[in-house]
């Protein structure tokens, strides 16, 4: 597990990414599934099975239209309830700090905030739709 940091942004930056992260998942998700690239491993992330934590990245995806659906959009996080692949429920909670990029399931532009991505991956490019996602 890496060493956390101090957030390298002052109050006024971290909250005004954190805003446009939160104004891009609104817009996002009244459309279409938004799919979401974080570190697990951040101690703020709740609700990853530990076996999900091991990596520097994960995608998790947000939908108004999965069934049951319990999203919920604050200006602190983004949390729902989701479906693993082994088909066990986790309900997620997800600061917008946590998020370093994001996009329209349908799309393969997304946005990346790269002072919140790990450095494991900064180089690595966004994969489009499905490839290791976790509903």
């Amino acid at each position: 597990m890496p060493t956390w940091k101090e957030d390298p942004l002052t109050p006024h930056q971290r909250a005004a990414i954190d805003r446009e992260k939160h104004d891009l998942f609104l817009g996002l998700v009244a459309r279409d599934t938004v799919v979401v690239m974080i570190d697990p491993r951040l101690p703020s992330v709740q609700g990853v099975p530990d076996d999900l934590r091991r990596g520097p990245t994960l995608r998790l995806n947000f939908s108004m239209a999965f069934q049951g659906a319990d999203l919920s959009i604050d200006d602190l996080a983004v949390r729902q309830t989701i479906t693993l692949a082994t088909g066990q429920k986790s309900r997620v909670t997800v600061p917008w700090s946590a998020i370093y990029a994001m996009s329209p399931m349908r799309d393969i532009q997304s946005t990346m905030w790269e002072v919140d991505a790990p450095s494991e991956v900064r180089c690595i490019p966004i994969l489009p739709k499905d490839e290791g996602s976790v509903n």
